[in-house]
């Protein structure tokens, strides 16, 4: 059982009590909502992950069929992906890295939804 469920509150009550809190004390509120992004960032550490795997072994797999600089390029995007402090920041690199995938040759990666 959720708070919202023990407190009984409507998304009404919520969104008015997210407007006093950003009022009323916008320090805690603006603190509350980065943690809760930095914790969301973590749970997803492992589909990151593996984002950053497949990705990798793909590239490796190409090494012979592509530019160098080309490899090179994506090898430092992988890099950068892996070090993501933000899920922000991630979206970035793994949007840079899919559009440069798809310029190479037979590069595929199946997707893994769930």
């Amino acid at each position: 059982m959720t708070w919202e469920d023990i407190l009984k509150l409507s998304p009404e009550d919520r969104k008015e009590f997210n407007e006093l809190g950003d009022k009323y004390a916008p320090e805690d509120m603006s603190e509350g909502r980065a943690k809760a992004e930095r914790e969301a960032f973590e749970k997803t550490k492992d589909k990151r992950n593996s984002f950053y795997q497949r990705y990798k072994k793909e590239l490796h797999n190409h090494e012979d069929f592509i530019s160098p600089r080309i490899y090179r390029v994506m090898l430092r995007f992988l890099e950068d992906l892996k070090d993501s402090k933000s899920q922000e920041e991630f979206e970035k690199y793994r949007t840079a890295i899919r559009s440069l995938a798809a310029t190479i040759p037979n590069f595929h990666i199946r997707s893994r939804r769930k």
